[in-house]
């Protein structure tokens, strides 16, 4: 059934607030399966500073201002990847996590990554052969 689902999709253009549910419900989904994949034991670091620094980092490099403009909240984005990642979270957890999230927006610490960055990493990345 889902097969069919993702069939329309592509085939049918969204617009509007579906369109906005589909890009963060993507942005969520990928950010938090990299996560899982990529950091060994993830569950141990539900109330990391430092975790939480790289996931909001890395929500203000995938949302740009024109999505930002169609309604995509990079907080609500950060606090979904949270929950993705610690379902066993609990509400007062997710409140000191919204908290800590405004703190790191207050104080500057979450930036976009510059371009001159991005492209020297990928410049100097290993080419994969085909």
């Amino acid at each position: 059934m889902d097969e069919i689902a993702l069939e329309i999709l592509d085939f049918v253009k969204v617009k509007g607030s579906l369109k906005t549910h589909v890009m963060r419900e993507r942005i969520v989904s990928t950010i938090a399966d990299r996560l899982k994949a990529g950091i060994p034991a993830i569950a141990t670091l539900a109330k990391d500073l430092e975790l939480l620094k790289l996931i909001c980092t890395c929500v203000e490099n995938c949302v740009d201002k024109k999505m930002a403009a169609q309604g995509l909240d990079k907080k609500e984005i950060a606090l979904s990847i949270v929950k993705s990642c610690f379902p066993l979270m609990s509400e007062s957890d997710q409140v000191v996590v919204a908290g800590q999230i405004d703190m790191l927006c207050f104080n500057g610490l979450i930036r976009k990554v510059a371009l001159r960055k991005k492209l020297w990493r990928w410049l100097t990345s290993p080419k994969k052969k085909d």
